[in-house]
């Protein structure tokens, strides 16, 4: 016997009736059960759920933790207490969430996120509802709507940033954005920059600066979060003793990724693949222009001294994303060039020579 979990039938790409025959067939043998999710289509629901009983709506199970949610994030917010004290309509407001929300999760915080920027610009409660109406009830349209209102002059880069996140294969540091400007100007800046490693103020301002340029261009899609821990290496003492931290870096890493990986899935898809190939007034390569800003953050980073190890594992890092790109770089493109691995072997010269000094 088989139990087959077939999820996201809605998003099956060919003719919503071909889906619906493969499963069919598939539930034609007494020894096989399917259970599949999809949103609510018509030609699905008739075919494949064909009493009540056999349907479970996602919104019956998550509708009270959104609303805790929305409590906590909105209704428990000194702004919209404000607003509260004076109309009497604030419980329809989170009924109304609840409602559009179809037990959607993403589309809850990001429509949380709208209504705390219109008590940002002191909204009525009577706005606050024109907000909420205003905003798709899907998360293609929402998304499609945020793009909208990214500044056109802005477009060109949020296209390398957005391919860049897709190219990666986990959360990339803030820093690997810092040279966008400069892969445009000169694609060989990472090659002819000097070694020079940052100072701990070079490289909160720099950060900083990113953080609001990045926030910029790709609006709520991406998320910067910090992550202290990463910031530090553990080290085991040349006695064999305990563990001691010493910074990897002289500030904490802060990481750039997609807010959900609903939002990654929706860049993927054929319309948003268009719009950023749209968006960009060249061809770009994202796996070479990681590589790049790779080598230039082996250039800025700061060594540390040498504890019985080769290479400092912030640089190994470093390394090792650098030749997954050049491999990606020539599978999906054209070799890399050899002057940026001559680079890398420099680089890891260097370091290591700084290490045993």
């Amino acid at each position: 016997k088989f139990c087959f979990f077939v999820d996201g039938v809605d998003e099956y790409k060919g003719d919503p009736a071909e889906i619906v025959r493969i499963l069919e067939d598939f539930t034609t043998s007494p020894d096989v059960k399917v259970i599949l999710s999809s949103r609510p289509w018509t030609e699905i629901e008739s075919a494949l759920v064909p009493s009540l009983d056999q349907k479970l709506l996602l919104q019956d199970f998550t509708k009270d933790d959104i609303r805790r949610y929305i409590q906590d994030l909105l209704v428990k917010d000194d702004r919209f207490q404000r607003v509260r004290e004076n109309d009497e309509r604030y419980e329809g407001l989170v009924e109304q969430i609840l409602s559009k929300a179809q037990g959607v999760f993403l589309w809850v915080f990001l429509a949380v996120r709208e209504l705390l920027k219109g008590l940002t610009h002191k909204d009525t409660m009577l706005y606050l509802e024109k907000r909420l109406k205003s905003i798709p009830p899907d998360l293609d349209r929402f998304f499609k709507r945020i793009l909208d209102t990214i500044e056109g002059v802005y477009h060109s880069q949020t296209s390398q940033i957005f391919q860049i996140c897709l190219a990666a294969t986990k959360p990339l540091s803030l820093l690997t954005f810092s040279f966008l400007e400069d892969e445009e100007k000169n694609p060989d800046y990472a090659i002819e920059a000097a070694i020079s490693p940052w100072t701990n103020d070079n490289m909160k301002a720099n950060c900083g600066d990113i953080e609001t340029r990045v926030k910029a261009r790709c609006r709520d899609f991406l998320e910067i979060t910090p992550n202290s821990d990463m910031a530090y290496l553990e080290i085991q003492e040349d006695d064999g003793g305990s563990l001691v931290r010493e910074p990897r870096l002289s500030m904490p890493v802060f990481w750039v990724d997609f807010l959900h990986r609903t939002v990654r899935d929706c860049f993927l898809g054929d319309d948003m693949q268009t719009l950023l190939r749209n968006w960009i007034e060249a061809p770009f390569n994202p796996h070479i222009a990681l590589c790049r800003s790779f080598v230039m953050q082996m250039k800025i980073i700061q060594p540390t001294r040498d504890h019985g190890m080769s290479l400092d594992p912030p640089f190994f890092d470093l390394v090792e994303d650098f030749l997954y790109h050049s491999r990606e770089t020539e599978d999906r493109y054209s070799p890399i060039e050899a002057t940026l691995i001559e680079e890398v072997d420099r680089l890891g010269i260097h370091h290591y020579g700084y290490r045993r000094e």
